[in-house]
């Protein structure tokens, strides 16, 4: 169940383009290293999972996440 919410809400993340999601249990945050990334660029995203009432990160949880990658023209 944690898995599938976690995906869930990175999937959400991802696709409203917002940079934080709550949960009844935990906070997920994505951030992504900048906005536009060019051919060949390496893509990181950073995603971080905190105990909603502690505050404190979840180290040993289990991230999947479906990402899409939308390509457009980059005009110069």
């Amino acid at each position: 169940m944690l898995i599938a919410t976690i995906l869930f809400l990175i999937l959400m993340t991802l696709s409203l383009g917002v940079p934080r999601e709550t949960t009844r249990y935990f906070d997920v945050t994505i951030s992504q290293d900048k906005e536009v990334f060019r051919p060949g660029d390496v893509m990181r995203i950073r995603i971080i999972v905190r105990n909603k009432t502690t505050h404190d990160l979840v180290n040993d949880a289990d991230v999947y996440a479906n990402i899409r990658i939308y390509q457009g023209n980059i005009k110069e």
